[in-house]
């Protein structure tokens, strides 16, 4: 699977109906069919199934002439395990911090 990452243009600037120009703007791309475009931590993505890189260079001019995309960046999607985030000393940090400032848990009533 190929990750692309989409950057917007001018629908970023707009006010309260900013959702319905995103929204557009997917529908746009799965008109197109490009790929299956989602929106994942504030971002939209663009998922590509595996093709030949003469598929992938149309799909990518497609893209470009998609209206309200500014540009584009492939991505890679990375595994993260708990561990790989260093969660334990994290935790251990943030104790000995807890403590050094002599907080401690009150009732909130």
């Amino acid at each position: 699977m190929a990750l692309y990452v989409i950057h917007y243009s001018e629908i970023g600037t707009k006010g309260k109906n900013r959702r319905a120009f995103e929204r557009k703007l997917m529908k746009n791309l799965q008109l197109k069919g490009i790929g299956k475009p989602h929106w994942r931590f504030g971002r939209l993505l663009l998922e590509i199934s595996p093709a030949s890189e003469g598929e992938l260079r149309k799909l990518r001019e497609l893209l470009r002439k998609t209206p309200g995309v500014k540009n584009f960046a492939e991505a890679e999607v990375v595994p993260i395990t708990p561990d790989d985030l260093g969660l334990e000393v994290l935790k251990g940090e943030a104790e000995k911090l807890f403590k050094t400032l002599n907080l401690e848990e009150k009732p909130s009533f």
